[in-house]
């Protein structure tokens, strides 16, 4: 659904901490390898809800309806959990976006300092247990005529050498960056393309990526209508679709990676139905974000998507899944992501967001799935304490507060609740 990152000014960090206030410069909004992991994380069956919350500040008063809403809906799920059966098939590998090197950061990547954040990135995930990264790698970043796409491959060439060292699974997705907001740096005008231009940009790009960085698994594409509203291309199924397949049978697999394509949980089922069956495909992707509008549930939703690229013998994967929050009411209405991700940032979200998380890991082991990503992981390493005067700060004022502090407990190895739940989930330590 979308992506982000941010950044700071220096006050005396070390160089590791100077080094992740680089990497996290900018928001970075997500539309959303050769060597597969040896470890794979996986969940056991049916274990208790976390019960991390022990001294977590009260719910402020505007987000009491919120959270309950949230909370009701999250118990929904939990309760159905207990009459389902797991679909047989292999382990679930689970993993977390790698928001440092995140293509939407554009030129920050290139910065010396970069690869160090990313390292430190993954150490900490690793110590979570995740046996997977996802990247982002926007479009037009690797396209030949854009300014030094060359150093863009390069990093993300060294990166995924990096997460292949570590016997890690590697997942990229790709799209158009979020230009013209303030979620990405990269300059951009969509609008100087022809749609036949855009589809060739990026399936060079696509084949390059296949070419060069050599991931696992390579999405052509997770968003439609994200898409279709950063880019203003008036892209309708049949379309999306030539330009998947056409791309599919493009792109040089002689590496291992595989190809596959897919779309989020709120969006028409049509593009679920299409994409699960489409035979050039090896996986179908999904991305799962709120859980209800009230008339639809998007869980139930995802799970028949998911159902139907099983029945197609089509392996699942999650690309991206976080707890969306905002009401039905608010959804209906159309609310504006940003004003939904200023609310992300507070600590007593973190109840909830464990059991989101414990809720997609049970889930999608349940559905079988082969591998998900959770896309905010910077909050399985800390959060802000809510007061009164943090709603009232401009959005990027209000994620350098947070990324202080992410900062420094990803210098000092700390992590949130949410975190000790993700670990505890897949079965390690509390």
């Amino acid at each position: 659904m979308v992506t982000r990152t941010k950044f700071h000014k220096d006050r005396g960090m070390g160089r590791l901490q100077r080094a992740w206030a680089l990497v996290a410069s900018a928001l970075v909004v997500a539309s959303l390898a050769c060597g597969r992991a040896t470890a794979l994380a996986t969940a056991p069956a049916r274990p208790a809800l976390p019960t991390y919350t022990a001294g977590l500040p009260q719910v402020p008063e505007r987000y009491r309806a919120l959270y309950d809403n949230l909370s009701e809906a999250l118990s929904t799920w939990e309760d159905r959990l207990d009459a389902m059966e797991d679909i047989a098939g292999g382990p679930t590998i689970f993993g977390a976006e790698l928001l440092p090197a995140n293509g939407n950061r554009g030129a920050a990547l290139l910065q010396p300092s970069t690869m160090a954040g990313v390292r430190l990135y993954l150490d900490r995930l690793q110590e979570l247990g995740v046996a997977g990264v996802t990247i982002q790698i926007s479009d037009p970043l690797l396209w030949p005529d854009y300014p030094q796409s060359d150093e863009y491959a390069a990093f993300f060439a060294q990166v995924a050498d990096d997460v292949r060292s570590r016997g890690l699974t590697l997942l990229v997705e790709t799209g158009p960056a979020f230009t013209g907001t303030s979620f990405s740096s990269i300059s951009f005008d969509w609008a100087s393309l022809s749609l036949a231009d855009y589809w060739a940009g990026r399936r060079v790009q696509l084949e390059r990526i296949a070419d060069e960085i050599r991931p696992d698994y390579l999405s052509l594409g997770g968003e439609p209508s994200t898409e279709a509203m950063l880019t203003g291309f008036d892209i309708d199924v049949d379309e999306h679709l030539d330009f998947v397949r056409q791309t599919a049978v493009a792109v040089d697999r002689s590496s291992g990676v595989r190809v596959g394509s897919g779309s989020g949980s709120w969006e028409d089922p049509e593009y679920a139905r299409r994409l699960a069956a489409e035979p050039q495909l090896d996986f179908y992707s999904l991305h799962i974000y709120p859980l209800t509008n009230g008339a639809t549930d998007y869980i139930q939703r995802a799970a028949e998507a998911a159902g139907l690229a099983r029945a197609a013998g089509k392996p699942v994967v999650v690309g991206e899944a976080w707890l969306y929050k905002a009401t039905p009411e608010e959804l209906r209405g159309r609310i504006d992501y940003g004003d939904v991700y200023a609310r992300d940032p507070y600590s007593f979200w973190q109840p909830l967001d464990a059991r989101f998380v414990e809720l997609m890991v049970r889930l999608t082991r349940a559905w079988g799935v082969e591998y998900v990503s959770f896309f905010w992981s910077g909050f399985f390493f800390d959060y802000l304490d809510y007061d009164e005067t943090l709603p009232g700060l401009p959005l990027p004022g209000l994620l350098q507060r947070l990324n202080r502090e992410q900062a420094d407990s990803l210098e000092a190895g700390r992590i949130s609740e949410t975190g000790r739940a993700f670990r505890e989930t897949l079965g390690g330590g509390p």
